[in-house]
This record gives C-alpha cells, structure tokens and sequence, in this order.
C-alpha cells in the first residue's frame, strides 16, 4: 500500500474506536508507523498512558516492531506481561495466534487444542463483526489460523495426522476463504501448498509455493522481498524433499510386499510337495505293512505311520513360517498325530 503521508497518533487511536483495530486499514497504517518511527522505547512509553486504546496501540505496534526483527523472546515477555491487560480486544486474540506460530514451542496436545480453538473462536468473531464500510482484516485472521495447524504439524510429524483429521477441513476452508478475500496475496498460496503437503499432494504443494514466488512483488525494501523469497524457496526444497522420501518409502512397501507375496507362493508350493510325498510315502509304506505283519499289527502300524506323518508334516509346516505363531488347527493336527502314534502303538502289542 502506497502512503502520501503517515498518520499521527491522534489519527490512529481515532482509527481504534468500534472495533477499528480488527480492519486492514489499521494493521497497515500502524506498519507504516512502526516503520517510520523506528523506536521500541516511543512504543514502550505508549503503554504507560492512562487511555486503555493508547495504551494497546502501543502494544500492537511492539508486537510489529518484534516480528519484523524476529525478536520471539521479546514477543513472549511482550504477552506474558500483558494478556490479561489486553485480552479484551478482539484484535488481540488475531496477535496471539500468529504469537503462538512464531514462538517455536512444542506445546502439549491439550494446549495446542485450546490454542486452536481459540484461533478458529478469533475467526468467527471477526466474521460477525460489522464495521461500516471499513474492510475487517478477516483474510489475514483465517490465514494464521490455518498457519497455526500447519505450523504444529509441521513441528510434531507423530501427531500431525490426528490434527488433520480433526482440524484439516476447517483450515482448508479458512484458507479458501483468505485466498478469496485477497487472491493475490502470495504468502497464502506458500501456505496452501504446505498443507497439500502434509496430505502427500505433493505436485499441487509445488505448484502452490511457486506461485506464492511468482506473486511476490519486489518491495521497496529489498531484504525483506529477499526473506520472503528466501522462506518459499525453504518451503519448496522442504516439499521436495519429503515428497522423494514418501516416493522411495511407498516403492520400498511395494517391493517389500512383492517379495512377501513371492516367499508365501514358494512357501505354498513346498508345503504342497512336502504334503503329497507324505501321502506316497504314507500309501507305499501301508501296502508294505499289509503284506509283512498280520492284520491287527498291520492296521497298528499304519496307524503309527499315519500319526507320524501328522507330527511330521505339522512341524515342517511350522519350520517354513516360524516368524508365525502356530494357529489352533496346527495344535489340533499335532495333537491328532500323537493321539494316533499312541493308538498305534497299543493295537500293535
């Protein structure tokens, strides 16, 4: 936004009342005169004033002043003196979120759950807020929601999965819809293509992120234009980097399960040999017996032969898929064979 002239203090307390700190105007007008004036200790001397409005604009403007400069230990004194003085503003909880992104701490999974409530409560009040005319900067609210997901999962990889099942559709839609509201914004699109993924759409993510680098206009400051290119750029190398990995894990699941599929098959076919030699064997060594012995010892020792062939066969079975444990029907079968051997064994005396 082009500015012909900076506006007064005065100017931008009166831009406050009715809620005027939640539109877009405000947010870029006290940027401008953050940017102008160039010193924390005005902005410090604000907060000591007595008008309670007076008093958060000099906050708001700290809080501009620490995140350009990445100062996130200043930022969490910054909120940890003075949440409960500010908390009342409806602007504030839009501050705290985008807090919450930048901090960098691990936060537990109930915390994160109450940070994103909060966030997604933020969203829907400035959604009802009506400010005659003014543009509620409701875009930029829906946008550090969602980023507030993104970021999360993006630390906690274990538990990412669980926060987009139970946050990923809200954040999908609160990014369309800042997309919407500002569809030339380039940083949206960076963070759209980050939630594509964490959902494995990786050729959608790469496109997303270079159109964020495609729309990015040069500024006027020059470091900051290079940052920003400098954290797409990040973004980019990051997706494509997980996008080989998750490639390489799904083709190594896929060979992992073709040399299973091929160990069962050649597995099946010894069993099935083995199967059919016993049953030779068991027939040829039978005739034997009927021809040698008389038949009550004959019928005994086939009986023998039989449960022999069962105990057998069972632990051979149980020799090729030893990394299994034995199923009630190989119990049952073994047991079987030892019942005959010893029936055998008691029709031969």
């Amino acid at each position: 936004m082009e500015h012909k002239q900076t506006l007064t203090l005065e100017q931008l307390i009166a831009l406050m009342d009715n809620n005027g700190d939640c539109t877009r105007r405000f947010e870029e007008e006290l940027s401008h005169f953050v940017e102008e004036m160039g010193d924390p200790d005005a902005l410090e001397a604000l907060m000591k004033a007595e008008d309670l409005n007076t008093r958060y604009l000099g906050f708001y403007g700290l809080f501009i002043y620490c995140r350009r400069l990445m100062q996130y230990d200043q930022l969490q004194m910054l909120f940890d003196r003075h949440t409960a003085t500010f908390s009342g503003f409806i602007s504030f909880g839009h501050l705290q979120t985008m807090y919450y992104i930048d901090s960098g701490e691990d936060f537990s999974a109930a915390e994160l759950k109450e940070h994103l409530a909060k966030a997604a409560g933020v969203a829907e009040q400035y959604r009802r807020l009506d400010l005659r005319g003014q543009e509620v900067n409701l875009a930029g609210v829906q946008h550090a929601f969602a980023d507030l997901l993104i970021t999360s999962c993006e630390r906690d990889e274990e538990n990412c999965g669980e926060l987009l099942d139970e946050w990923g559709r809200k954040a999908e839609r609160a990014l369309e819809e800042a997309i919407k509201l500002s569809h030339g914004y380039a940083k949206y699109y960076c963070t759209k293509g980050r939630l594509q993924a964490l959902r494995h759409e990786y050729d959608q993510a790469v496109a997303s992120v270079r159109k964020a680098i495609s729309l990015e206009p040069p500024k006027k400051d020059a470091n900051r234009y290079s940052l920003r290119i400098m954290q797409y750029q990040s973004h980019l190398v990051r997706i494509q980097t997980r996008s080989e990995t998750y490639r390489l894990k799904e083709q190594q699941q896929r060979m992992t399960g073709e040399v299973e599929r091929i160990r069962g098959a050649l597995l099946g076919n010894v069993e099935i040999i083995a199967f059919f030699s016993g049953i030779i064997s068991f027939v040829v060594a039978s005739l034997n017996l009927v021809e040698a012995y008389a038949p009550a010892q004959a019928a005994g020792l086939i009986v023998v032969l039989l449960g022999a062939l069962l105990v057998v066969f069972n632990c051979f079975a149980m020799l090729l898929h030893m990394e299994k444990r034995p199923g009630a029907a190989r119990i049952i079968v073994f047991v079987v064979g030892l019942i005959c051997i010893l029936g055998g064994l008691l029709l031969v005396r």
